[in-house]
């Protein structure tokens, strides 16, 4: 059979007929992972209207490698801010990234939840 019969348009599909399932299982992981998202961003967007917003620095950079061939490098910084009732914190983000940014000396806006500032 010639392409140009359909064409030169052709569609393959590698799925076994009748499906083994997999593919619900699929649609489940993917509807999770934009539920656990959207809880993500309303957090956040959260944070951002009751927040207390205090200027902090960042003091240090932690780095961790992970374990395996990749031996990638992720990045945390550590901060320290002064609430406005005097208590000084130090902390360490939960958050890493791939670049050591931002770098120990900035001065950053924290934003915190009134009742637990760590």
């Amino acid at each position: 059979m010639d392409f140009a019969e359909f064409g030169g348009r052709v569609s393959l599909s590698f799925a076994p007929a009748g499906g083994d399932g997999m593919d619900d299982f699929g649609l489940l992981v993917g509807v999770i992972m934009i539920g656990v998202g959207v809880l993500v961003l309303l957090r956040a967007r959260g944070l951002r209207r009751t927040g207390v917003r205090v200027p902090g620095q960042v003091v240090a950079i932690e780095t961790t490698v992970s374990v395996g061939d990749s031996r990638r490098r992720t990045y945390h910084p550590i901060y320290t801010f002064t609430t406005p009732e005097g208590r000084e914190l130090r902390i360490r983000s939960s958050t890493g990234r791939n670049a050591p940014y931002p770098r120990p000396g900035m001065t950053i806006t924290v934003i915190y939840e009134p009742d637990a500032p760590q």
